[in-house]
């Protein structure tokens, strides 16, 4: 699970990062190296949660819309040196202006069922929270296991389209 964050209330220019698929290294005509990635995401792309904690991918049609990139993604740490597949180099991230009113942490309940990310949850009582797939109007951005009591950053108010 990733570091939980500090956010200020109502912020919804929020850093995530970004699921490009492979990144595949070619060699143009003039010697320079060019680094393509097979699914990159752009300033102005809608966007979905992917699988991974904190991760975004551009959105197909169908998918639940959590925002809009709001700048270039950059590369936090070294770019990969070789062709890699997805999950063999260090994410870029980017800024998504999120459809909600805001990212709050939340504590789950005891004996909390199994969230993943982009499982919708709810208030349980007892400044607590589970996952609720008919009631849910927050959702996670990071997964938590089952029975762990964690504290996840959620998106309140999911306003999608």
């Amino acid at each position: 699970m990733v570091q939980i964050e500090n956010y200020k209330p109502f912020e919804t220019d929020i850093w995530f990062y970004a699921e490009e698929g492979t990144a595949t290294k070619y060699k143009g005509t003039d010697g320079e190296e060019v680094l393509v990635m097979s699914d990159e995401v752009h300033k102005g792309d809608y966007v979905t949660l992917d699988t991974a904690d904190k991760t975004i991918k551009v959105a197909d049609e169908n998918d639940d819309v959590i925002g809009q990139v709001i700048d270039n993604p950059i590369w936090r740490k070294d770019r990969p040196s070789e062709t890699s597949s997805s999950g063999e180099y260090n994410k870029r991230i980017c800024t998504v202006r999120v459809f909600g009113y805001y990212i709050h942490n939340v504590t789950l309940k005891a004996e909390n069922s199994a969230i993943a990310v982009g499982d919708k949850v709810a208030y349980q009582g007892d400044n607590v929270f589970d996952k609720d797939n008919s009631n849910g109007k927050a959702i996670a951005l990071v997964s938590a296991k089952a029975g762990s009591q964690a504290k996840i950053p959620v998106l309140m108010q999911l306003i999608g389209f």
